[in-house]
């Protein structure tokens, strides 16, 4: 057993061992690509970078209206680059088992299951590194709690709808005849799921950015109803969330439960 077989068991605590043995499987296929998570440490780390430097800009001395604003914008960057993360990384991974993948399709457990293993795996990880990054500029930036609160509610769910369009797409426009990542990407499935995150993300930073700038921008709204607005806007979240992920969830798995190995 590696400390990735370990690890897995108390972070997946919420998944069958066999999907945790799935997600363990391909951890371990990225780490041992060197190409792979060379390009995941660019895509965040330059990210954190700029979080870890919002004091040397003073951001966290102006009033609440650019608080705002750079907290809607840091928001923006850290979405924008979950949806460029997830299609490139997530939605390749089934068509990478490339012709091996009738081992895992004949093992004795059900079909659903390799795809719940790509989805704990894109919600995990992304759910880590993007709660990790907000709550550091938050609490930078001096963010009030209800609005910090939004964004680490909004990013939750955007997680959760780029997981599932991810997982489900690539399952609905698999190719394994190829073994490049980029070139699978590049492919009708990759663009629409690239073009339906994007869309997806900005509707979900439009929601929760209408009672912000209502009320620290425009100041129309008394405190009482900001918290009403707040919770309307996660409602409305929480919904479109469910039905991105859920939707293509479902069509990935009647697409693989009729694939032939």
């Amino acid at each position: 057993r590696t400390i990735l077989d370990l690890f897995s068991g108390p972070v997946l605590f919420f998944v069958p061992r066999s999907v945790r043995l799935i997600v363990v499987k391909d951890l371990k296929a990225l780490v041992r690509d060197p190409v792979q998570w060379s390009q995941f440490l660019i895509f965040f780390g330059l990210l954190a970078l700029y979080f870890f430097n919002l004091r040397t800009f003073q951001y966290d001395d102006r009033n609440l209206f650019w608080k705002n604003l750079i907290a809607q914008l840091n928001l923006l960057a850290t979405s924008l680059t979950l949806a460029t993360f997830s299609t490139r990384f997530i939605f390749p991974q089934l068509s990478l088992e490339g012709r091996r993948f009738w081992v895992i399709g004949t093992a004795p457990m059900k079909r659903d299951h390799i795809l719940f293993g790509k989805l704990a795996l894109c919600f995990v990880i992304t759910v880590g590194v993007s709660e990790v990054l907000i709550v550091i500029s938050s609490v930078m930036l001096g963010t009030p709690f209800p609005m910090a609160v939004l964004h680490s509610v909004a990013l939750l769910g955007i997680c959760f709808g780029l997981s599932g369009l991810s997982v489900g797409l690539g399952c609905l426009y698999p190719d394994f005849s190829e073994d490049n990542p980029s070139k699978i990407v590049s492919g009708f499935g990759g663009t629409l799921n690239l073009v339906l995150s994007l869309s997806f993300v900005i509707v979900v930073l439009v929601i929760q950015a209408v009672p912000c700038f209502l009320f620290f921008g425009k100041g129309v709204l008394t405190a009482f109803e900001f918290r009403s607005w707040v919770l309307l806007a996660l409602g409305a979240i929480a919904v479109v969330s469910l039905v991105t992920g859920l939707i293509p969830i479902q069509l990935g798995l009647k697409k693989i439960r009729s694939m032939e190995f």
